[in-house]
C-alpha cells in the first residue's frame, strides 16, 4: 500500500512494508528557499526538537523517547531546488512485536504533534540559552563544512554559479546572519513555517488505513493558503561568458569542480537520459572520467560527475595536483566531446543503466530512502512508481544520451589550489 490522503492542512502518506519492524514517522516542511531566511529556518529546526510545552527540556524529551522503548527523534534541514526543508523524524517500535498492547503509535502521533504545534514558546520566546547553544552549533557546524575542502571548493563553485539564484544558496544558513537571530525573532520563523509551508507526513511500516483516525485526531495543521510553486526548475542565468573562479588556500591537494548547465530538470522528459549521461561520464568505477581521467593518465585522485535534476545542473568535481589543472580540464572535455560525437558502447550503455536499476531496487530496503524517494516524486507532483522509474531508464538509447551530452554547457570552473600555484607559469609550460 502507497497512497496519500488529504488530512487537516497536510497531505499524509501511507507507505505500507512488512520487512520493517519499526514505524518510521517524517513529517517535512517545505518553504520558500531564500537568503533571509535559511539561516532562522536552519536554527528553527534544530531548536524545536529540545523542547515542547508538555515535555520542556531534552531531559524530559529523552525520558519520553525511553519510555517509547527507545524511540529516535531527530531533524534534519535540506533543500530541493527552490525548497528549504525543515524534517522531523521519530521512529518507533511496532506495537505488534510487544507482547501487550501499549498504543504506541498513537503516543509516537502525540509526541509529533506536541513538537510541531506546542513547541516549548513562553512569554513570546523560545528558550534563550538554548536558542544561543543551537546557533553555536550551527556556527560550528558550518565552520566544519568549511574545513572539508572537498565540500568547501563544490559550495564555493555552487555559490559562484548559482550567485543572485536559489542554487547559490546553503540550505544549513550563514554565520552572518546569527547575530540577528534570537529567541523572539525565532517565533515569527515558527508561525510562517506552521502558517505558510507545505506539509507532508510520511508513514513507513507494517501499517494499513486503520491509522488514519489517529492522524485525523492527533495532528492538525492550518491550511496553507498560497498557490503550489514549483521545487524543480531548469537552472538558468543571463551571463555570457564562462565563469573561472581561482582561489589559493594553504592545502596539498588541489579540488575542481566545474558546473555545467543540464538544459533539463526532473520535470523533463529526457531527465532518466540525462541521468544515465552523467553516470556514463563520471557515476562510478567503470566510468568514462575514472578509466580514462585517474586510471589510464592519472591526473587525479579522485573524479566525479554527478546530475541534480531538481536544480538542472551537472557538476564534475575532482582532487588533483595543482600541475593537473589544465591537463585534467582538457581530458574532461575530451570525454564529453567523445560522447557528444556519440562514441559509446552497447555494453558500457548496458552496464551504466543496469547500474542505476539495481540502485532503484534497493530503494525498498530502507524507510529513509523511500521516503526520499516519494517525497522528491510527491513535490513535483509526479505518480512515477520506482519501477516507472527503471522503465524510463530501460528505454534510455544512444541517441538519447547522445543528446543530452550535446545539451550541456560550461557555466563555472572552480578551482582550490596551494599558495605556490602560478597560473602564468603552469600555462607556458603546456
Amino acid at each position: 500500500m502507497n497512497k496519500i490522503y488529504q488530512m487537516n492542512g497536510y497531505q499524509l502518506h501511507l507507505i505500507s512494508s512488512k520487512k520493517f519492524k519499526d514505524i518510521t514517522i517524517s513529517v517535512r516542511f517545505k518553504g520558500r528557499f531564500t537568503r533571509e531566511t535559511v539561516t532562522s529556518r536552519s536554527v528553527l529546526g534544530f531548536l524545536m526538537i529540545t523542547g515542547t510545552m508538555k515535555h520542556p527540556t531534552q531531559k524530559d524529551l529523552s525520558r519520553t523517547l525511553e519510555d517509547l522503548y527507545g524511540a529516535n527523534l531527530s531533524a534534519n534541514i535540506s533543500s530541493a531546488g527552490k525548497g528549504h526543508i525543515i524534517t522531523f523524524k521519530n521512529t518507533c517500535v511496532n506495537q505488534e512485536f510487544l507482547p501487550i498492547n501499549e498504543n504506541l503509535l498513537i503516543k509516537q502521533v502525540d509526541l509529533l504533534n506536541e513538537l510541531v504545534n506546542h513547541p516549548y514558546i513562553v512569554d513570546g520566546h523560545f528558550d534563550e540559552e538554548m536558542t544561543e547553544l543551537k546557533k553555536q552549533e550551527i556556527t560550528y557546524r558550518i565552520m566544519a563544512d568549511m574545513d572539508d575542502k572537498m565540500g568547501y571548493a563544490f559550495d564555493r563553485m555552487v555559490d559562484y554559479m548559482g550567485r543572485g539564484n536559489v542554487l547559490g544558496l546553503r540550505s544549513t544558513g550563514y554565520i552572518e546572519d546569527m547575530e540577528n537571530i534570537n529567541a523572539y525573532t525565532l517565533v515569527e520563523t515558527y508561525k510562517d513555517m506552521i502558517q505558510n509551508d507545505d506539509k507532508h507526513v510520511y508513514v513507513v511500516g507494517d501499517i494499513d488505513e486503520s491509522i488514519i483516525s489517529i492522524f485525523k485526531e492527533k495532528l492538525q495543521f492550518p491550511e496553507v493558503k498560497h498557490n503550489p510553486y514549483p521545487s524543480a526548475y531548469m537552472y538558468q542565468n543571463d551571463r555570457k561568458h564562462l565563469l573561472d573562479i581561482i582561489e589559493k588556500q594553504d592545502i596539498v591537494q588541489s579540488k575542481l569542480v566545474m558546473g555545467y548547465k543540464a538544459n533539463c530538470c526532473t520535470l523533463s522528459e529526457n531527465t532518466a537520459a540525462m541521468s544515465v549521461f552523467s553516470n556514463l561520464l563520471g557515476g562510478y568505477s567503470q566510468s568514462r572520467l575514472f578509466q580514462v581521467v585517474r586510471e589510464k593518465n592519472s591526473l587525479c585522485y579522485f573524479i566525479h560527475s554527478s546530475y541534480d535534476p531538481m536544480n538542472g545542473i551537472m557538476t564534475i568535481a575532482a582532487g588533483i595536483d595543482m600541475n593537473n589543472y589544465d591537463k585534467t580540464k582538457e581530458l574532461i572535455g575530451k570525454q564529453i566531446k567523445d560522447l557528444q560525437d556519440g562514441h559509446i558502447t552497447d555494453e558500457e550503455l548496458s552496464m551504466v543503466k543496469t547500474m542505476l536499476i539495481n540502485a532503484l531496487s534497493k530503494v525498498d530496503d530502507d524507510p529513509d530512502a523511500i521516503i526520499s524517494f516519494n517525497w522528491r516524486r510527491d513535490i513535483i507532483n509526479s505518480q512515477d512508481s520506482i519501477e516507472d522509474k527503471q522503465n524510463a531508464i530501460k528505454n534510455v538509447t544512444k541517441e538519447d544520451v547522445i543528446k543530452c551530452a550535446q545539451s550541456i554547457e560550461l557555466d563555472t570552473i572552480y578551482f582550490l589550489t596551494g599558495k605556490e600555484f602560478y597560473e602564468e607559469n603552469l600555462l607556458s609550460n603546456n
